[in-house]
């Protein structure tokens, strides 16, 4: 008797990886055909000795038991050629689009191909969503425009006095400490959204000392209020 060890080794081309079914579809159709005929011809043999389970012999196989079974009804794999090949019908109006697409994307060097569509639309040109995209594509790859998803068009955010803004609020240090009622008091603020361009100030002061909160809500975040607030 030919024990599972002896029927588990292989030679040929074929991945010595479990479970790569992936890496066999790649090799041409009588190598695929030959792997099929083998790994199901050892399943079955294996599987014929007492005490044998189908799933615990596909695994030492190294292919999947729903896919030797696949396998064994269908040993000749299909081609994975395409039946219809999609062919340009009109070249000279997809170039007459293509150019269209380039000179609206150094226009509007930030815009994606959902804005290109909108905008073509609205000027009664006549192209599809899927088009401009492979358009941007093809132009990308031939590099006569430039991905906004790169960052070449990124600007520093910048406040309106001219710094760059805190990544995070700065932690209270662990070395400052309070000996008294009020003398370091930690402020905290949180941002209410209550219309577009318009907020609400929920602003929290805690004393270190004595761990007293005042809490209070602002419509504007002035100097003047915050002072106040202090007070």
């Amino acid at each position: 008797m030919v024990s599972i060890a002896q029927e588990t080794k292989y030679s040929g081309n074929e991945t010595s990886r479990s479970y790569d079914v992936a890496a066999i579809r790649r090799f041409p159709l009588e190598e695929q055909r030959r792997i099929r005929e083998d790994k199901v011809a050892t399943w079955q043999r294996i599987r014929a000795q007492p005490k044998q389970n189908a799933e615990t012999v596909a695994v030492l196989v190294g292919i999947p038991s729903r896919t030797l079974y696949y396998w064994q009804k269908n040993p000749i794999p299909k081609s994975t050629r395409p039946h219809n090949v999609r062919t340009r019908q009109n070249r000279k109006l997809y170039d007459e689009r293509k150019a269209e697409v380039l000179k609206l994307r150094k226009k509007f060097q930030s815009w994606g191909a959902k804005k290109l569509h909108k905008y073509m639309e609205n000027l009664n040109i006549d192209i599809s969503f899927e088009k401009v995209c492979r358009m941007i594509s093809e132009l990308n790859s031939e590099k006569k425009i430039k991905s906004h998803y790169s960052g070449t068009f990124a600007k520093e955010r910048t406040s309106n006095t001219g710094k760059a803004p805190r990544v995070q609020a700065t932690p209270r240090p662990v070395e400052l400490t309070s000996n008294a009622l009020g003398e370091v008091v930690q402020v905290d603020t949180m941002y209410v959204r209550t219309g577009p361009k318009r907020f609400l100030y929920h602003v929290n002061a805690t004393c270190i000392y004595s761990k007293l909160s005042y809490v209070n809500i602002l419509e504007a975040h002035t100097a003047k209020n915050s002072a106040y607030l202090l007070k």
